[in-house]
């Protein structure tokens, strides 16, 4: 065989080593039922309370559910640290990710109000979505709008 493939085959999969490595032990999420947990994706959907609490009382205050093969959900089950998440640090968390390609044709490329970073311009989108379409005048506007069948 070439030397090359050899070469691109074993640097193939010592980087998918070290990136399971990584995950299993570098992980910045914080704990919960493996990523390929697709047993709870049924009892998840159908009657989350009781896996919610089931999964709150094995891993504790905050744990991470992934669900299906790209959705990770981070639950904080503790006032007290949802507080401190939201209001002290709210910052830190307001940002959303940078999006895929096809995500950028949908949002816009991100300047609109769901998918737009946290910053100046989603503060004045924000703005003007609740002082001018979502003030309590223009909502009583939209009451003689016809509902749709």
């Amino acid at each position: 065989m070439e030397t090359w493939f050899v070469a691109t085959i074993l640097c193939l999969c010592l980087s998918v080593i070290l990136k399971a490595i990584r995950n299993v032990f570098f992980s910045p999420l914080p704990p919960g039922p493996h990523k390929c947990s697709f047993r709870l994706l049924p009892q998840y959907l159908t009657d989350p309370k009781t896996i919610l609490q089931k999964l709150h009382a094995k891993y504790g205050s905050i744990f991470t559910v992934h669900v299906g093969y790209s959705r990770t959900d981070i639950f904080i089950a503790d006032r007290f640290l949802a507080h401190q998440a939201l209001i002290q640090h709210g910052t830190v968390f307001a940002d959303r990710p940078k999006a895929n390609p096809t995500n950028k044709i949908i949002s816009s490329n991100q300047h609109d109000i769901l998918f737009s970073f946290y910053g100046p311009k989603w503060r004045l989108l924000r703005r003007n979505l609740t002082s001018r379409i979502l003030h309590p005048s223009q909502v009583k506007s939209y009451s003689h709008a016809p509902a749709t069948p």
